[in-house]
């Protein structure tokens, strides 16, 4: 059974593995986008609710300053995808989650943090230090390549 935190957590391997195809600052940002938003529903799946809410809020607040940033310095750049690096992505991000344990929660909402699966927030913290470290890299990866942004002197 296909149960809906295999969807997410699906989603977010997906979003995560198509990172590295992505050539252009905006779609980089926009798989950063549903990664983040990927992993901040697992959370609300596995802990509180109003936690995953705030943490995507501000993760998004920062991402746009950071993109938009990344756009304004590199606003030429094309935006292609690769269609069969995609498709290939996308077969070994299902091939991932098929070897994922299941971490399906014995009730969603309890009355102790114990009984919500707070215990599970180890390893969604760790898929937000990696959600950033790739963003990181990813934002060096433009600013080393040189960008668009060309400053010619004029002789």
């Amino acid at each position: 059974m296909f149960e809906l935190s295999h969807l997410f957590l699906f989603f977010v391997l997906f979003s995560m593995a198509l990172f590295p195809v992505m050539g252009s600052p905006l779609s980089m940002g926009g798989a950063l986008i549903a990664t983040s938003f990927g992993v901040v529903s697992l959370m609300s799946i596995f802990s509180s609710s109003w936690y995953g809410y705030v943490l995507f809020l501000v993760y998004i607040g920062g991402l746009l300053v950071l993109f938009i940033y990344v756009c304004m310095v590199s606003s030429n750049f094309p935006f292609m995808i690769n269609p069969s690096l995609a498709f290939s992505v996308f077969g070994l991000a299902g091939l991932a989650g098929l070897f994922m344990p299941s971490t399906q929660p014995k009730r969603i909402l309890g009355g102790s943090l114990y009984e919500t699966g707070a215990e599970l927030s180890l390893f969604l913290f760790v898929s937000l230090v990696v959600i950033l470290l790739a963003a990181f890299l990813a934002v060096a990866r433009i600013v080393a390549g040189g960008g668009s942004l060309v400053i010619e002197s004029r002789k």
